[in-house]
């Protein structure tokens, strides 16, 4: 997962840490450990964050991932959190 496009995005979106908290559900402190790198973040605050962000999940991945990741979801719409995991380990 690549934690700068978080970054990237949210600075870009001109919002502060705090409000990317408030909009995605996620506490303050939560996300400053993932920007950090001090936490991993689960499938569903992956989730959370991307739809504070208005991106797909597989906007925080590398671009052949993405790309993977695209083409799945589009065709397996109830397994989305195994494809995830599946991705995350690799």
């Amino acid at each position: 997962m690549k934690i700068n496009r978080i970054i990237d995005l949210y600075k870009s979106k001109r919002m502060t840490q705090e409000e990317l908290a408030e909009k995605s559900g996620i506490s303050k402190t939560t996300i400053s450990q993932i920007l950090l790198g001090q936490s991993n973040p689960t499938v569903e605050t992956i989730e959370k964050i991307a739809d504070a962000l208005s991106v797909p999940v597989s906007y925080f991945f590398d671009d052949e991932i993405s790309q993977a990741v695209n083409n799945v979801t589009q065709t397996v719409h109830g397994n989305k959190n195994t494809l995830i995991n599946i991705i995350i380990i690799y």
